[in-house]
């Protein structure tokens, strides 16, 4: 079956963690340059990796989750789901830059495009 022509999907499992946009150390922990097309990157993360890059770390429940209201600036919101094997915590699935302010909501789907993040 294919999917080609269908809509994005709002995700609905795993996580999405945050990691500043301009720091070269977020970058190579997602294995990739600054202008590199990370709507499909696929490498597996950890939380504390994560969080010890000054990054956070937040569950998807029933497809929402919750940036800390402080959260601002240039972000590489970013969307992981459990792996099918192997040691890692998860397996990233894509990320997006995104500028955020103050009271930012952020939509998140996935669809044959990759990973997605609107700002509002």
């Amino acid at each position: 079956m294919s999917d080609t022509g269908r809509g994005a999907s709002d995700i609905d499992e795993g996580w999405v963690f945050t990691l500043p946009a301009d720091d070269d150390a977020s970058w190579e922990l997602l294995d990739a340059r600054p202008g590199d097309d990370m709507e499909r990157a696929r490498v597996p993360v950890e939380p504390d990796d994560v969080t010890a890059l000054g990054g956070t770390w937040q569950a998807v429940e029933s497809g929402r989750f919750t940036l800390p209201a402080d959260l601002a600036g240039e972000q590489l919101l970013c969307w992981a789901v459990p792996p099918d094997s192997g040691p890692a915590t998860a397996l990233l699935r894509g990320c997006a830059a995104v500028g955020l302010a103050d009271g930012s909501r952020v939509e998140a789907t996935w669809g044959e495009a990759g990973f997605r993040a609107d700002v509002d």
